[in-house]
């Protein structure tokens, strides 16, 4: 089954960016949400009045709106197991103390340590050596955590496995976003870059979704209760007193939640092409896995290979070789979408 993407349609002569989706009922949600944004105000689109400076055309995956899904509640457990694993691997085998170890026992030429008869280890359970490496970082109930050298050690294997953790999901499950960028008189450019994700901030931000959650319901609860306790109508202005601190409070952690929301991004490909060299943007058939697909091309001229004839240095028009540089290469999106951008972009090129 193909993924649902989101276009993102940015000019310098509007406020808000259009949305277009590949699937209907999410375009008319998106339509009724513009247009409650129109009819309340809030939605002040400049007149275009003349050329636009620039237009950005930008395609992702389509997410929730909201953390608090089923899919990322799996996904933030498996991660924190992994974590756990991979740090109590890291203290059982504890790689540094044996290369200190090692290194002592070569530069020190003493064989008290080699001579000394090893103590055969305890055995315990898997589960209650875990617990014990816990204990040793000062996670677990009681666990009183002194700074010693093996402390130290076991803060570093913590934060190894977590960074090794937040390393492989985000290679598994990545996100990328392109972009097609025009700007008139000048030039298009396309680009594919990788969101690194965090985990860190995905925990911080399902945490803040949790409270948000428990902040609404406890506001209303907490009215529900008063009006049926006091039973009168005259409560209506403290009612809207307690709504609005609940709403003061959501926008706090709304604000928090939307700077959590930055992450590094990895430049995949840059390329940019300057106007005078752009032919044409088309809209082709192909196949993948016997599967029709559909993908938009920016037809230019290839410089490399162009020859100058001219006497004043200018190409010659028979010399000319022309490439197609495929715009959203990675993502693919559906015709759709392809045409919102191919319709959108005409007037640049013609």
């Amino acid at each position: 089954m193909q993924k649902d993407y989101i276009l993102r349609i940015e000019s310098s002569e509007t406020k808000y960016p259009d949305l277009v989706y590949q699937h209907k009922l999410a375009g008319l949600r998106s339509r009724r949400r513009l247009r409650r944004e129109s009819e309340s105000g809030k939605d002040d689109v400049a007149e275009r009045n003349g050329l636009e400076k620039y237009v950005k055309f930008t395609a992702r995956r389509s997410r929730p709106r909201t953390i608090l899904t089923v899919d990322m509640a799996v996904e933030l457990l498996v991660s924190a197991m992994f974590t756990v694993v991979l740090f109590h691997t890291l203290s059982q085998v504890n790689p540094i103390e044996k290369l200190f170890t090692a290194v002592y026992r070569q530069v020190s030429s003493l064989n008290q340590l080699s001579n000394d008869s090893p103590t055969k280890p305890e055995h315990v359970s898997f589960l209650r050596s875990v617990l014990q490496s816990m204990e040793a970082v000062g996670f677990a109930k009681g666990s009183s955590l002194e700074f010693s050298v093996s402390s130290i050690l076991n803060l570093l294997y913590f934060a190894v496995a977590a960074k090794v953790v937040d390393w492989l999901a985000w290679q598994v499950d990545n996100d990328i976003e392109e972009s097609l960028l025009i700007i008139p008189q000048l030039g298009i450019q396309s680009e594919s870059v990788m969101l690194k994700k965090s985990l860190g901030k995905l925990y911080l931000r399902f945490l803040l979704a949790l409270a948000r959650l428990v902040v609404s319901r406890a506001g209303l609860l907490v009215n529900v209760c008063q009006s049926r306790l006091t039973g009168r109508v005259e409560r209506a202005s403290q009612t809207e007193r307690g709504v609005r601190d609940a709403e003061r409070k959501r926008s706090r952690l709304d604000k928090l939640d939307k700077a959590l929301q930055s992450c590094e991004r990895l430049v995949l490909c840059r390329e940019f092409v300057a106007m005078e060299y752009v032919k044409d943007l088309v809209i082709n058939e192909g196949f993948i896995n016997f599967q029709v697909i559909f993908y938009l091309a920016l037809v230019t001229i290839d410089t490399s290979s162009t020859s100058l004839n001219g006497r004043d240095g200018s190409k010659s028009s028979c010399d000319e070789r022309l490439k197609m540089i495929v715009v959203f290469p990675n993502l693919l999106p559906r015709r759709k979408l392809l045409e919102a951008v191919w319709r959108r972009s005409r007037k640049f090129l013609n």
